[in-house]
Parts: structure tokens; C-alpha cells; sequence
């Protein structure tokens, strides 16, 4: 335990020093947390954020607030903070968490910090660290209400239906918070994002419908997590391959896969160009980067896991390489094989 909290201690510190030290070389490229932040303040203020934010406003962004208002309802415990404070909290406390929670079977998936993926997600002050804890800890999972397409994906990969409704009950309640602060948002959101850049699925990329092969494995968390991946719009999935550094099973695999996630992670756009150019661009790297080799590793399993008994019934009477094995979860923090006894317990409890 001590090792685990010393690990998790120094990633946290890590991760802050390369924030501060991001901040003082590019101190015009300002992390995407920071106009959240300024939303969750206008929210206690009673002030309406999609009317501050933007290009021209009071909280000068170069785009709207394309975000939910659940997002800024998340942070709202860190909106009397001041941004240095919060912005720190925000990046290093997930990071301390995730390394403490992958480091219960060994060290070997601390690798994942290493990742690409990863390091965008601390340069930018993203979610993809927090809905990566919530994976492992329902409980957390309420912050899939701020990025609800990342958040899809998380919910498709949870282990149990218990997971699931730990998720749901999260979200639903900052969900309520929201519209008891600010009722009419979700009106005011849809104008918003109906003159946004349409998002991209990667599934609809040039490709992209191999992904489509995950279904063959359709009882594995991974699978589902990787199906859903694919299927939500993206406007950019760099960080959004944050999750899938779950589905590598060994030290080997995880580190192959944390350098290939370098590629979409540092893809610059270029001069004049478009986001969603720029989006494309970044989400075919991603296919051909992570997706796909993320295809193989799941397909290279069995198709076996857990499913409601309602469900065997019916895939009972499909051909056997479609319908798979009844079997326990392999955790998705755990690097072996066989189940441990926490999985036993936990899955003959769901």
C-alpha cells in the first residue's frame, strides 16, 4: 500500500509539474478546463455561461460553449478556487487516483501514463482520466454527464448492471443539480451546438466499419467499450483513446499501444486549417493507430463473459462462435488471466 500511494504521489506531482511547466512555455495555448471553470463560476453567479462564452465575450474562447451545462455542474465544488488551484486539482487528483487504482495487481499498467494519450490529456486539462477512474469506480462515474460521448463508451464498458446503474445515479445527479441551477439550459445547449462542427464517428472513416468486428466478442467489457468508442460522434478522439489503454493485458501490449497513441495525440493542425479537417485528420490516425490494433487484441479473446440470464435464453439458440461462453469478468485492472477472488465475488454478486 505504501508502494501504491508513493507511486500514485509521484505521478500526481509529475503530472503538475508538466502542467505548470506547459503553462510557461505556451501560455497562450490556455487547456480546455479553464472555460469550463469559468462556467461552473457563472452558474453559482446566476449568469447564463452560454451567453459569456465565446469569441468577442466576456470569457474570450475562440469557440462557443459546445459542452453540456452537467459539465460545469461537475466542477462546482472547484468554482471558489482560483484557476491555478483548480485547474491543478482538476489534472493531478484523478491522475494520483487512476495510478493508485491500476497498481493494485502490480506496476505493469502504470505504463499507461506514459501514453500519448495520456500526456495530451494532462497538456490540456481533459475529462479522459476521470471517466477513466469512473471505469474502474462506478461511483466516479457521474462525470460521464460532462462528456456524454466519452461517457457513452464508459457505460458500455462496465462490468456489471450494477456498474451501470452506480454510473447512471452519478450523472443523473449532477444532471439534476444542472437544471435546478439553470433550467432552461438544455434548450439554450441545442442552439448551441446545432451550429457546431458535426462531430465524426471513427466507425464512419475509411476503415472504420472493420470495427464493427468487436461484435463477435460481444460478452467482453473491452469489446463493448471498444464498439461504443468507435460509434460516438468525435470532434477530435486523441484523448477519447484515453480508455481504451484499459484493453491491453500485458505490460508489452499496453507500452506498444501508449506509444502508438502518440500518433493522433501530437497530430498539429495545419496553417488555415479547418477543425474539422483537422478533426478527420485526427480521427483516421486514430483508427489506424489504436483502433484497429485495439480490434485485434480483443479479437485474439475468447467470447466469454457474464450475461443476464434473460440474455442466455435468447443467444441460446444462435450458433456457438456467435454465442460464446457463460464465464466470469476478467477485471480490467488485473493483467492475468484467471479471475481473482474479489471477481468471483463480484460477479456472482451481479
Amino acid at each position: 500500500m505504501r508502494a501504491r500511494a508513493a507511486a500514485a504521489a509521484a505521478i500526481a506531482v509529475a503530472c503538475g509539474a508538466m502542467l505548470a511547466f506547459d503553462r510557461w512555455a505556451a501560455p497562450d495555448a490556455v487547456p480546455d478546463f479553464d472555460h469550463v471553470w469559468f462556467a461552473a463560476r457563472a452558474m453559482l453567479e446566476g449568469r447564463d455561461p452560454y451567453a459569456l462564452i465565446g469569441p468577442g465575450r466576456e470569457y474570450p474562447w475562440p469557440w462557443p460553449l459546445y459542452y453540456p451545462l452537467t459539465a460545469p455542474a461537475s466542477l462546482l465544488p472547484l468554482a471558489p478556487l482560483p484557476i491555478e488551484a483548480a485547474r491543478l486539482l482538476f489534472v493531478c487528483a484523478p491522475a494520483a487516483l487512476l495510478a493508485f487504482l491500476l497498481s493494485r495487481d502490480g506496476f505493469a499498467r502504470l505504463a499507461l501514463f506514459a501514453s500519448g494519450a495520456f500526456l495530451m490529456a494532462v497538456k490540456t486539462a481533459q475529462w479522459g482520466p476521470l471517466i477513466l477512474c469512473g471505469l474502474l469506480v462506478p461511483w466516479i462515474g457521474l462525470f460521464i454527464a460532462a462528456k456524454p460521448n466519452l461517457g457513452l463508451g464508459a457505460l458500455a464498458g462496465a462490468r456489471s448492471a450494477g456498474s451501470v446503474l452506480r454510473m447512471v445515479a452519478g450523472a443523473s445527479a449532477v444532471l439534476v443539480v444542472s437544471i435546478v441551477l439553470q433550467p432552461s439550459w438544455p434548450a439554450r445547449w441545442l442552439a448551441v451546438v446545432a451550429g457546431a462542427p458535426q462531430p465524426l464517428s471513427i466507425v464512419t472513416l475509411t476503415g472504420g466499419p472493420l470495427l464493427l468486428l468487436s461484435m463477435l466478442r460481444w460478452r467482453r467489457w473491452d469489446a463493448r467499450l471498444l464498439l461504443a468508442c468507435a460509434l460516438v460522434p468525435q470532434t477530435g478522439s486523441a484523448v477519447g483513446t484515453l480508455p481504451l489503454l484499459l484493453v491491453p493485458r500485458t505490460f508489452r501490449s499496453l507500452l506498444v499501444m501508449g506509444i502508438l497513441s502518440y500518433v493522433p495525440a501530437f497530430l498539429a493542425p495545419r496553417a488555415g486549417e479547418s477543425m474539422e479537417s483537422w478533426a478527420r485528420r485526427e480521427n483516421l490516425a486514430a483508427l489506424l493507430a489504436v483502433y484497429l490494433p485495439m480490434l485485434w487484441l480483443v479479437l485474439r479473446e475468447p467470447n466469454r463473459g457474464p450475461a443476464p440470464p434473460w440474455l442466455e435464453r435468447v443467444v441460446s439458440r444462435w450458433p456457438s462462435w456467435i454465442r460464446g461462453e457463460p464465464g466470469l469478468a476478467v477485471d480490467p485492472v488485473s493483467l492475468d488471466d484467471p479471475p481473482t477472488a474479489r471477481d468471483r465475488v463480484v460477479s456472482s454478486a451481479s
